[in-house]
């Protein structure tokens, strides 16, 4: 995790997480792993009104992280978080670290899927 949200500093990515598991356990675990001081900014569960995919909670945390849609990726394991992505105009990344795998991922939209974190790197600095 900090080797990975390192390179990406370096390469200039702004790093967040946007989750539907609660807010403010999402960002203790960030900051017990280490992470919190890498990452602009931890948005889950109970900080809004919202959950994922609605437009909503994806255009509060693109505010909050004074982002653009058409240049943020969003980096996901879920069928909702390529809804989310197609929803909010954000670009996806799949990953299958989580509970989803590469068929579920397409089948739900996913184009660029890859089977690790470093995948996203890899992908992120040769686009």
């Amino acid at each position: 995790g900090e080797a990975l949200l390192d390179r990406l500093v370096a390469e200039g990515v702004t790093a967040a997480v946007f989750t539907n598991k609660h807010g403010p356990s999402a960002r203790v675990l960030c900051d017990h792993l280490g992470l919190t001081g890498r990452l602009t900014g931890v948005y889950g569960a109970t900080d809004t009104r919202w959950l994922k995919p609605e437009p909503a909670f994806t255009r509060h945390v693109l505010t909050a992280l004074g982002a653009e849609a058409a240049t943020t990726c969003l980096v996901g394991d879920s069928p909702w978080d390529v809804q989310t992505a197609k929803d909010g105009g954000l670009g996806f990344m799949g990953v299958t670290t989580g509970t989803h795998n590469a068929g579920e991922l397409t089948a739900a939209g996913a184009t660029e899927i890859g089977d690790d974190l470093w995948a996203v790197v890899r992908w992120l600095v040769t686009t």
